[in-house]
């Protein structure tokens, strides 16, 4: 089954870093289910910039449980994405974001408790 791109509201833009911002989006009723994920996905932003779509995929930051979902996107030098996300994107704004994917997650069950250790790298 092929993921959809939805129009999605910024809720909040927190600047973390002087080259690093969270970007919350609040995710309608009517999308809660298919925005629903599980640890280690993904989220897909798309852009047009000068008539060129621009796709960037990004980590979610945020809790499954929450009622928003949030990316951290660190400014890369010439990145069209990062740079606009870091400089002009808003609250209330709008952005086309894919519905979560990606397969890096282990089922969680309290009942088969077990330790895990994951050692992440990257900007």
């Amino acid at each position: 089954m092929s993921k959809a791109f939805h129009t999605l509201t910024v809720r909040e833009v927190k600047r973390e870093t002087p080259e690093a911002v969270t970007v919350s989006f609040d995710i309608p009723e009517n999308l809660k289910e298919a925005f629903r994920y599980q640890q280690g996905q993904y989220l897909t932003l798309k852009f047009t910039f000068d008539g060129e779509e621009v796709r960037r995929a990004y980590s979610m930051c945020s809790s499954p449980i929450d009622d928003h979902i949030a990316v951290t996107v660190k400014r890369v030098e010439g990145g069209k994405a990062s740079t606009y996300i870091n400089n002009e994107l808003k609250a209330g704004q709008s952005v086309e974001v894919m519905q979560p994917d990606g397969r890096f997650f282990t089922a969680l069950d309290p009942d088969q408790r077990k330790d895990y250790y994951l050692f992440g790298a990257g900007s």
